[in-house]
């Protein structure tokens, strides 16, 4: 069966940023129609069961599924039109704006839209992308994988596991294997700085004793029909395998937290330029539209207006003479781009950056090494981290803390002070 839609705003994609850009295009009059490939509208926030979401938006904290409930009630109230379980297949600019074909279980259908939102999200990298040698064993799991397993199947992937990558959905899953009880042998990063955020590192890893090893990654895996263990390998400052520091740890499955791909198929499709770093639509970099948010505010505060500190620019992304940017690629009249994760409230899940006092860098030190700075003194063994107040010494990257051995440290990485310690 094939049939023919016309709409005014077509937006792909129902997470929480298509979900936000519906229920703004549908207040400012447009007729809109939203296409999901899922049974469920909500995007990856419907597995995301801890809290700290609509901090911002909402001034309360809550769960993903609770955050994305909000904009799907809001977007039913509406009476805004979705298309569950469909699948785009073809797009094309035309001379009156957009025409999808996409395809679901009743058949094709043609869809002709004026203008076109694009929230399609991200997927996660593999193994393969990150360079992990070896056999293809079963309990290779990307983070997202192993987190929907969980939270959404009710099914245990692991009783035994190695974690690569600190990103905050990594570190997340550590706290929840932990509780499901499984075992988690450490969190291994690549880089010689954690990936996920301070709180994520207190909260998921030091409460729970699950040990962080920088400068260390994944470099084989081990099994035939299932894994059964991983070579893991200390890196250089280039971040290359260093070679006979190679370890063999006995586990059940490999969790990646490796990073996220922008799924851009169908902005290359329209001829969107893409960055060659993100792979995303070019000018749309992770935390540029909150820098210049911020420092806008801050220049306003101080009464420098935006045409003092850039005369030479005409409007955000028009050059002299109606060219574009550097950086910036033309684009398909009508179509626009949200980051993954990016609702109304132009702060995904509610982040708030903490801020601290910059220490003085002591005798020998580089500003590459401020980062690790903190208001106290720190001892470095062998790469690792060690917290003033432990007992224990570490060795080989380990970034281990005790979660009931360790005195509170009020004001430490945007705390609070621990009541129950």
């Amino acid at each position: 069966m094939t049939d023919k839609r016309t709409c005014d705003v077509l937006v792909i994609g129902g997470g929480p940023a298509g979900l936000a850009a519906s229920i703004a295009a549908h207040d400012a009059g447009a007729n809109v129609l939203l296409i999901e490939r899922e049974q469920r509208l909500g995007g990856i926030l419907k597995q995301c069961i801890h809290d700290g979401f609509g901090l911002v938006r909402f001034k309360e904290k809550l769960s993903g599924p609770e955050y994305a409930e909000r904009f799907i009630d809001e977007f039913g109230k509406r009476g805004i039109t979705a298309l569950l379980q469909t699948f785009v297949t073809d797009v094309k600019k035309t001379a009156d704006g957009f025409e999808t074909v996409v395809v679901d279980r009743e058949g094709v259908h043609t869809i002709t839209a004026k203008a076109m939102v694009l929230a399609t999200g991200c997927r996660e990298r593999t193994a393969k992308q990150v360079s992990i040698h070896g056999t293809r064993p079963a309990g290779v799991f990307t983070a997202g994988t192993a987190q929907n397993f969980i939270n959404l199947c009710g099914q245990m992937p692991t009783k035994k596991c190695v974690i690569l990558g600190s990103g905050d959905i990594g570190l997340i899953m550590a706290r929840r294997l932990t509780l499901e009880g499984a075992e988690v042998l450490g969190v291994y990063e690549v880089k010689p700085t954690p990936s996920g955020l301070a709180r994520n590192i207190q909260q998921c890893l030091r409460d729970f004793d699950i040990p962080l090893y920088l400068s260390h990654t994944v470099t084989r895996v081990f099994g035939e029909d299932r894994l059964t263990g991983v070579e893991i390998t200390q890196v250089d400052e280039h971040m290359k395998p260093v070679p006979g520091t190679e370890q063999y740890l006995d586990c059940d499955a490999l969790i990646l937290s490796v990073g996220l791909i922008p799924e851009n198929e169908i902005s290359e499709k329209l001829g969107v330029e893409i960055d060659a770093t993100t792979r995303g639509p070019a000018g749309l970099r992770p935390g540029g539209l909150r820098l210049r948010q911020r420092r806008a505010r801050r220049n306003e505060r101080r009464g420098i207006r935006q045409r003092d500190l850039h005369p030479q620019r005409q409007s955000p992304r028009a050059g002299p003479a109606g060219g574009t940017r550097r950086g910036h690629g033309p684009e398909p009249d009508g179509l626009h781009h949200l980051p993954a994760g990016l609702s109304l409230d132009r702060r995904p899940g509610g982040r708030r950056e903490h801020h601290h006092h910059r220490q003085p860098l002591p005798e020998g030190r580089t500003v590459r090494d401020q980062r690790t700075l903190r208001p106290e003194t720190h001892h470095l063994l062998d790469g690792a981290h060690r917290v003033p107040g432990e007992t224990h010494h570490l060795l080989d990257g380990a970034h281990r803390v005790p979660g009931n051995a360790r005195p509170a440290r009020p004001g430490l990485d945007g705390y609070p002070e621990r009541k129950d310690l």
